[in-house]
């Protein structure tokens, strides 16, 4: 391992991947980027616990590729780039997620991680998750998402809502 910063200190995945963990999946670049060249997928938490994240600390650049995370928790350090592409983000365990600042026990997924996706589709939820609490996104948090933003909670019993401030998206689908 070298301590020396340069740009050539990145992840890179050439071909459709699925990374998955039982417990947390951090990915992580120095001074690089993590890059992906073909439509990739993250799961952490794959026993269904509830308990475990994927921490990403560097930008992701997926170059026009779909990207797919699954987990207990969150955490975008740098912000995700894909423009053409579509995120999709849901949780496990049933886990409800909360769209906006929030100090719950959930999938948080932030106002500064919002605004840090550049994608063309947001996919938030799916049968298996909670339900989705929206609270206080700004317009300036969602104008980066080109596209729809879907919230997804069609699992049984579970819901959209909409809480505390006002939430602006550009388009949005429930």
């Amino acid at each position: 391992r070298s301590n020396t910063a340069d740009t050539l200190d990145q992840v890179q995945i050439n071909n459709a991947a699925s990374l998955r963990a039982a417990k947390n999946l951090t990915l992580s670049a120095e001074t690089g980027k993590i890059e992906a060249n073909s439509n990739t997928s993250f799961e952490a938490d794959t026993l269904g616990l509830g308990d475990a994240s994927i921490y990403l600390q560097s930008q992701v650049n997926l170059n026009g590729n779909d990207l797919s995370l699954k987990a207990a928790d969150l955490n975008v350090a740098e912000g995700i780039d894909s423009d053409l592409g579509a995120l999709s983000i849901s949780s496990t365990d049933t886990r409800d997620i909360y769209v906006g600042d929030s100090l719950e026990d959930g999938l948080v997924i932030s106002n500064a991680e919002l605004a840090s996706f550049s994608v063309a589709n947001l996919t938030v939820g799916d049968i298996d998750s909670g339900s989705i609490i929206v609270d206080g996104i700004a317009e300036t948090d969602s104008n980066n998402v080109t596209g729809l933003v879907s919230l997804d909670a069609t699992g049984e019993g579970k819901q959209v809502s909409f809480t505390g401030e006002a939430s602006i998206f550009n388009a949005l689908d429930t």
